[in-house]
């Protein structure tokens, strides 16, 4: 379905789908919480905690190079709806499951690398159907919104997390994942919009078409060096940001002043700065000339923040 020039960013669908983002990001911040936290609280150990998160990324580096291709070939809704789903009935599963052996390492280990397939396919498909969405001449604000609304989640529900896994434990903060995913599915597929479908025919050797694609993209990113180097920055970035909160972590656990609830008050001073930024985003529009140097001043001055956090 071609988009046409609206007069507002709040159409049906761009309403449905923030709406359903919500009970989604409430779901993520929990996750994030619970798997950045529990590995150390339960073996203390940053060592073991490294290998977890390392095993947690794995998924996202190798499965939206897999998934890219298949995921070009059908509608993005289908796999939004469906992911949600799955991803809760998952959840809900843990939740029985640890609840009845406690925690082990090992199938945590699993759970998360379950976790992290899944969450690389939807990630796929999340950022192929959001740009469908949002009426032309809107992009700006849309992706604005879009950016406020995990920080904006996350300073209400990250000391409530906390709190929650403190007080109920494990299996209780799973079965509320599980219950938030599924509403999010449920306004999900509410959503008319079915998002765009590349005329890939995998089902004629589809080998064949798979390395074909890859072929394309990987011509594509010879020629857009700008893109190229951006995507090695997230990658060495995220992987810095994990580090960085590993070592969080285990500083304010074995720290008898500090603790689990002000860790939570960290993360809230930083997606806090986060909601405002986006506040300034969607307000301030860019010329297209200014957005590379903007964007560069913001990743520069976040990288500095995070040095002088090593040494506070």
């Amino acid at each position: 379905m071609d988009r046409q020039i609206k007069k507002t960013l709040w159409t049906h669908d761009f309403i449905a789908l923030s709406i359903g983002s919500v009970p989604s990001a409430i779901a993520d911040v929990a996750m994030s919480f619970l798997m950045s936290v529990i590995v150390y609280y339960e073996t203390q150990s940053t060592f073991l905690s490294g290998i977890f998160l390392g095993a947690g990324l794995i998924p996202n580096i190798i499965i939206p190079i897999v998934a890219g291709p298949f995921v070009d070939a059908h509608h993005k809704k289908n796999f939004i709806v469906i992911l949600d789903f799955l991803m809760a009935s998952l959840f809900l599963l843990g939740s029985f499951l640890f609840g009845k052996i406690g925690f082990n390492y090992g199938l945590f280990m699993l759970f998360d690398i379950i976790c992290g397939c899944m969450g690389g396919v939807y990630q796929v498909a999340y950022e192929a159907y959001f740009p469908s969405l949002i009426p032309t001449g809107f992009e700006q604000k849309g992706y604005s919104v879009s950016s406020m609304i995990y920080p904006t989640v996350s300073v209400f529900f990250t000391p409530i997390a906390a709190l929650l896994y403190s007080k109920m434990g494990l299996p209780f903060i799973m079965f509320v994942i599980s219950i938030c995913l599924f509403i999010s599915s449920l306004i999900e597929s509410m959503i008319k919009e079915r998002g765009p479908k590349k005329d890939v025919n995998l089902k004629e050797n589809p080998l064949t078409t798979f390395l074909l694609e890859l072929k394309v993209a990987r011509e594509y990113l010879k020629k857009e060096t700008g893109l190229n180097r951006w995507y090695i920055n997230v990658a060495v970035g995220g992987g810095m940001w994990k580090l960085r909160e590993i070592m969080a972590v285990a500083w304010f656990t074995i720290n008898p002043a500090l603790g689990l609830i002000l860790y939570s008050y960290l993360n809230i001073a930083e997606f806090a700065g986060r909601s405002v930024g986006g506040f300034f985003n969607y307000n301030v529009k860019f010329k297209n000339s200014h957005k590379t140097a903007a964007t560069l001043f913001v990743y520069v001055f976040y990288e500095i923040c995070d040095s002088i956090l090593l040494f506070v």
